[in-house]
């Protein structure tokens, strides 16, 4: 299957799970990573704010930053991300997505990077949106990459291309792997 048509798959399989039922993996996936040795390591967190039915990660970066984490999410400027810090005010930025309205946090090796997509497979590669924006910019990452997921988004191998990044960990409702 080609990428667009793993995406597609993804997409109709995300719009057959109901909103309670997402909620509650959501919950589920959020505990795991509060959880996990590397959110405890962690210095700085950055996430991104769910949107098209992705998982809600916004009550982790509450949590993170009343422990004393910083917390950014993305901001795409021309063809890259920057992460800027989140207090909770957003406003509306590129695509329709929320953008946090703090300054640019600088990524280094105490940072959680919590990559969003679509599905993932055995040797950690995911599926995303299609814009390469993340994998751009985990060619450089020196901290730790994390792809949170519902257990079902998997496939055996995923298509992948030369510019593909592989994530560190996988954290779904059922387990870190």
């Amino acid at each position: 299957m080609t990428k667009s048509g793993q995406r597609e798959k993804f997409l109709l399989m995300r719009k057959d799970l109901s909103a309670g039922e997402r909620k509650e993996r959501d919950k589920k996936i959020c505990r795991k990573i509060l959880e996990s040795d590397e959110y405890l390591k962690s210095e700085k967190l950055f996430a991104y704010y769910p949107v098209r039915g992705e998982i809600d990660l916004l009550p982790l970066t509450v949590r993170a930053m009343s422990d004393g984490k910083v917390t950014a999410l993305p901001v795409i400027k021309e063809d890259k991300i920057i992460f800027c810090e989140f207090d909770g005010e957003s406003k509306e930025g590129r695509f329709g997505i929320p953008e946090p309205t703090g300054g640019i946090v600088l990524p280094d090796e105490k940072t959680l990077c919590i990559v969003p997509g679509l599905g993932y497979d055995r040797e950690k590669f995911r599926i995303g949106y299609g814009g390469g924006f993340y994998d751009r910019f985990l060619r450089a990452f020196t901290g730790v990459s994390l792809g949170a997921f519902y257990s079902e988004f998997y496939e055996e191998r995923l298509p992948r291309d030369e510019y593909d990044i592989p994530l560190d960990i996988i954290i779904t409702e059922k387990g870190i792997f």
